[in-house]
């Protein structure tokens, strides 16, 4: 049975997606090797929204949707102004975030905010993915 992550890079391969863009951390490592075997390429960068920015780039050579991806808190909000001006440029760019256990956030309150309340007014859709329903 496929995991979370090979069903999401599986889907993104299916919609055309080849690269994905953003920096490594803990909660979006098996989003990456999933990524990895699906056959979208993993760019690396230095910051979220640099990311954000060469995936635009990407997207204008290519014609192509594109990833970003960060780690919660502090790497989801780096991306937030490469985030509003995909929005605003009409550009395919699927932004995924690692998220935490809720049980678990109550010991990581410095990199624990509602993702969907920030980027819900900048998206076309902002969704939590739910164990047993990613399919």
């Amino acid at each position: 049975m496929p995991t979370a992550a090979q069903i999401v890079a599986q889907r993104l391969y299916d919609a055309g997606v080849r690269h994905a863009f953003g920096i490594p951390g803990g909660e979006v490592l098996t989003l990456m090797q999933a990524m990895d075997r699906a056959g979208i390429r993993i760019r690396l960068c230095k910051h979220e929204g640099a990311g954000g920015f060469m995936a635009e780039g990407l997207h204008y050579m290519t014609g192509g949707p594109t990833v970003l991806f960060a780690t919660l808190g502090p790497g989801a909000a780096n991306a937030a102004n490469a985030i509003v001006n995909a929005d605003q440029e009409r550009v395919p760019l699927i932004f995924l975030t690692g998220c935490m256990d809720p049980a678990d956030t109550p010991t990581y309150t410095h990199q624990v905010f509602d993702h969907g309340a920030v980027f819900r007014p900048v998206t076309r859709a902002s969704i939590m993915l739910q164990d047993g329903a990613v399919a």
